[in-house]
């Protein structure tokens, strides 16, 4: 029987962010990108104490995974020479040792089920000078049973994003270098329209409006150590992205369309929609994890939906209206420890 949804404590939040945190994506068009690169060093910088050396271990593992593909090799003698010395240095080092999880109604032999209580969150984010996001709604639901989920992001004049998924649990002895994948299918949707704002005001500050609409697959990490009670766990990462659909709809129909090596297109239009079926993702996210602690991974749809032009908004020429929504299947999570 597919496990009950239900809010949890540790698993279900809902907020609403400070105005000040919103930060729509038409900002990073004019960013300086010194203070972009400058900005990411810091970020690595402020990690550097925490970061450990290569772990050999990994190493031998992705030499041998290389070595799975003949093509990689123009030369046969070159080829078995590194099959021959791959052999012997695994006297010496190990492959890592394998987690695998899948929805809890369907756990094959040898591996283990979700976490029972599924992760959801929902955050709205008023626009600058409200306490509060009215005309901005959305839910998220996932069944750790059967690896459904379905989430809707809606948004007027503000942000809605909700993020769902499922979690698994690991136990650590020794600290350890994880691999962590996804596989799962996603179809999507999303709708962004304008209307013309009654109460525009032409002034320097004034703009058309636009709908961000984005899909992405994200990891989440935390720790507890064992026998310490609430004691956080130092973890390095996690790091991993997956976009499945990033897209803005420019209401200035002056603006031309582009599209980013990253994959975020920039559509002109007063109105556009788009969906997709059963898209393939697959997320691999690495994170160092600490030595005899209780650690839980995440790996999330993260549906957002950031509305520029609200019924309040004098600036806005438009107004703006975003509903964006995904479902499918998380199909199963594979996690490779590579302990120091």
């Amino acid at each position: 029987m597919a496990s009950k949804q239900g809010p949890s404590s540790k698993s279900r939040r809902t907020s609403v962010q400070n105005p000040s945190s919103i930060k729509p994506r038409s900002g990073i068009k004019t960013a300086d990108p010194k203070s972009i690169a400058q900005d990411v060093h810091d970020q690595w910088m402020r990690n550097v104490h925490d970061q450990k050396p290569l772990n050999l271990d990994r190493a031998f593992a992705d030499l041998t995974d290389v070595l799975k593909d003949r093509s990689a090799f123009t030369d046969e003698r070159h080829y078995t020479r590194a099959r021959i010395l791959i052999s012997a240095l695994g006297v010496k080092y190990r492959l890592p040792r394998f987690y695998r999880f899948f929805p809890r109604d369907s756990v094959p032999a040898g591996a283990s089920g979700y976490d029972e209580a599924p992760h959801v969150e929902t955050h709205f984010t008023p626009r600058e000078g409200q306490s509060v996001a009215p005309n901005a709604s959305g839910f998220g639901a996932f069944n750790p049973g059967s690896g459904l989920f379905q989430i809707a992001s809606i948004s007027t004049g503000n942000q809605a994003r909700v993020i769902a998924g499922p979690t698994v649990t690991i136990q650590t002895t020794a600290a350890i270098d994880a691999v962590v994948t996804l596989h799962a299918l996603v179809d999507y949707s999303y709708t962004a329209s304008s209307s013309p704002n009654p109460r525009f005001s032409a002034s320097n500050l004034s703009a058309a409006g636009y709908v961000d609409a984005a899909i992405a697959m994200r990891p989440i990490a935390s720790c507890l150590v064992t026998g310490a009670g609430s004691i956080t766990g130092p973890i390095l990462g996690p790091i991993g992205f997956h976009s499945v659909r990033d897209v803005t709809v420019d209401f200035d129909l002056t603006h031309a369309p582009y599209k980013t090596a990253s994959g975020h297109e920039n559509r002109v239009a007063r109105y556009d929609q788009g969906s997709d079926i059963a898209v393939p993702v697959e997320l691999v996210a690495e994170m160092q994890l600490p030595a005899n602690a209780r650690c839980t991974i995440g790996m999330l749809v993260d549906v957002n939906s950031f509305a520029v032009g609200a019924p309040w908004d004098t600036r806005a020429q438009f107004l703006g209206f975003g509903d964006v929504r995904a479902s499918g299947r998380f199909l199963s999570i594979e996690v490779a420890a590579f302990e120091y």
